[in-house]
């Protein structure tokens, strides 16, 4: 290839880059600051409907909250499956935070909400747990969802106001489940209900 072909295709390059720089829209540099959300939760598997649910809920907030010309800030939601294994859940905070750069974090359940915990803490980050097991320590962490401490005594209400005297208690295999039956175990004990924990 001759010179006058390599300055022929530089001129061409540099004429395509000016004509595309110059036609497309000028972004607004008074534009609303971003607070970017991220969002961990199953979306797959037999957990996933629940994840599903979350998204579509948080995108009709976001929705109805960036169309207020008043608004103060922008929000974008971004969503990670964590398939609702703990280990995913730490690798996905740790990228959001580090490449993303969210600005808070929601997680699900208290199995991957306490894996993350200390986490966000550390990074001094916000962090909106779904989860029965109270998580919030009122600074970094906190529930969005009932804890075990409400859970427990309606439980309990509901098996003494029937007068069961022997109950099966199933509960999941996280830490909400132990919290749960730590919180009712005592209270069957003390009237004499019988019980046979599953996890």
């Amino acid at each position: 290839m001759n010179i006058k072909k390599i300055i022929g295709i530089a001129v061409g390059v540099v004429l395509v880059c000016s004509i595309l720089y110059f036609n497309q829209p000028k972004t607004n540099t008074t534009e609303k600051p971003v607070v970017k959300i991220g969002l961990i939760y199953p979306m797959t598997g037999s957990m996933g409907h629940i994840g599903k649910d979350v998204l579509n809920s948080a995108k009709m907030v976001i929705e109805k909250a960036n169309s207020n010309p008043n608004r103060q800030f922008n929000y974008q939601i971004l969503v990670q499956d964590d398939e609702l294994k703990a280990a995913n859940t730490i690798t996905i905070a740790n990228k959001m935070m580090s490449v993303d750069k969210v600005n808070l974090i929601m997680s699900s359940w208290s199995g991957p909400s306490n894996a993350i915990k200390p986490l966000m803490i550390s990074n001094n980050m916000i962090h909106f747990a779904d989860s029965y097991t109270d998580l919030s320590d009122g600074k970094n962490i906190f529930n969005c969802s009932v804890t075990g401490s409400d859970l427990a005594p309606a439980a309990f209400d509901f098996i003494e106001k029937r007068g069961f005297k022997d109950v099966a208690l199933i509960f999941q295999q996280v830490p909400a489940g132990t919290e749960i039956l730590g919180l009712m175990e005592p209270k069957m004990k003390e009237k004499g209900i019988k019980f046979t924990e599953y996890l």
